[in-house]
């Protein structure tokens, strides 16, 4: 019965089948463990593409080389919660949730062409955060005036809108990478971003299925991982 229900569950549009409270916890950890070891596997083999040099793709400056309190804050709290809440708290509909995933994808679609400046100009960071909130507030005044109609839209394309929060999560992460040429970019993201689909899928399934909380609190158990994978301390 454990197994039924949580193979329905993998169905991001079918109903919540659970019989009681004990039998949701079950399929959370269920989803949660085939996350971690999806998630495992694919950055290991991504890891060692790389390090082989059989892509010719390297990781940028930005990864994590050691582990400190800094990175503890940032890759496995602060960083969850941000992208939970613009990629993840709008699959659902409300005005604010429906605000937050426009502006993670608006956020991919700056880190997928002039990201990078503003890794290393202040000036530019302040003024991009300035402009994301003139967004959001922008953005939420607008959804609330077609409220309505933006709930249709989004009960009629869900499917949709669950795979572009996914991509979206994945392209949002290009910094991650160091391109040689534009070229490489097409040619290796389905590997590259590989761990960052099976992430964004469960992610998603838990943040529906489950609720949003458990969505974040998972969501830095994969970052702790890979602190451990990228810092070489996890075999």
């Amino acid at each position: 019965m454990l197994l039924v229900t949580f193979l329905d569950n993998l169905n991001p549009w079918g109903d919540r089948n659970f019989t009681n409270t004990t039998h949701k916890i079950l399929v959370y950890l269920l989803l949660l463990l085939l996350l971690c070891l999806l998630n495992t596997i694919s950055f290991k083999l991504v890891n060692v593409l790389i390090q082989s040099k059989l892509i010719g793709v390297s990781y940028s400056s930005k990864n994590i080389h050691s582990i400190s309190t800094n990175t503890i804050v940032f890759v496995g709290l602060l960083s969850p919660i941000t992208e939970e809440l613009m990629f993840r708290l709008g699959l659902l509909f409300s005005p604010s949730k429906a605000t937050s995933l426009i502006i993670g994808i608006l956020f991919t679609i700056v880190s997928l062409t002039i990201g990078r400046l503003f890794l290393y100009n202040t000036l530019y960071l302040k003024v991009y955060l300035f402009l994301l909130l003139a967004l959001y507030i922008i953005i939420l005044y607008l959804i609330k005036h077609f409220n309505n109609k933006l709930m249709e839209f989004w009960k009629v394309n869900k499917r949709a809108i669950f795979f572009l929060s996914i991509i979206s999560f994945a392209f949002s992460h290009i910094n991650k990478y160091v391109f040689t040429n534009q070229y490489e970019l097409f040619l290796y993201w389905p590997i590259l971003f590989l761990p960052f689909f099976i992430s964004g899928y469960f992610l998603s399934l838990i943040r529906i299925k489950i609720c949003f909380t458990m969505a974040i609190f998972s969501h830095s158990i994969i970052n702790f991982i890979l602190i451990l994978l990228e810092t070489q301390q996890f075999i």
